[in-house]
């Protein structure tokens, strides 16, 4: 299996940007950040395992275990509990960073803050509500890119011809 990279054509209708508000497409992107996010988490795990530092970076176990759980709360509050992409999601999250995996120290305090993913109003079907931790301390942002502002008119002509 190869993975190939999306472009901005994937991501727009050829037909109008109003079909691009409707549920089925914010649905689809939905879906597309979710994965993204569980991807990011993959790779990072990955890089932690096999302790990889790259241009003075290295990564830890929290920067894998911070994407993994956004992808799962994402994927929770917008999406059916009984679809494979959300059952994988939560299945790999708590294989790998579940706050009921980690041993409990009895005579050391601990500050583990988790929180309780529910499912937002309107989002049936949905009876999981996954616990995942979360590390408010961590700033995670990514770099800002000097880009010009697309015009999606000029892309959706060029789609027509």
């Amino acid at each position: 299996m190869q993975v190939a990279p999306l472009t901005l054509q994937d991501f727009l209708s050829t037909n109008a940007l109003v079909i691009e508000l409707t549920r089925e497409y914010v649905l689809e992107k939905i879906c597309f950040l979710c994965v993204s996010y569980f991807c990011l988490g993959t790779e990072f795990r990955f890089l932690h395992q096999q302790n990889e530092v790259i241009q003075g970076v290295s990564f830890q176990r929290k920067d894998s275990e911070f994407w993994h759980g956004k992808a799962v709360e994402l994927a929770i509050s917008f999406l059916p509990s009984e679809s494979p992409l959300v059952s994988h999601m939560i299945m790999s999250y708590e294989k790998h960073h579940s706050p009921s995996n980690l041993p409990i120290p009895e005579d050391a305090a601990q500050d583990v803050k988790v929180r309780v993913v529910r499912q937002i109003t309107g989002v049936e079907s949905n009876r999981l509500q996954p616990i995942i931790r979360y590390h408010p301390e961590s700033d995670y942002r990514v770099n800002y890119i000097e880009i010009a502002p697309l015009n999606y008119y000029e892309i959706n002509a060029k789609g027509f011809r």
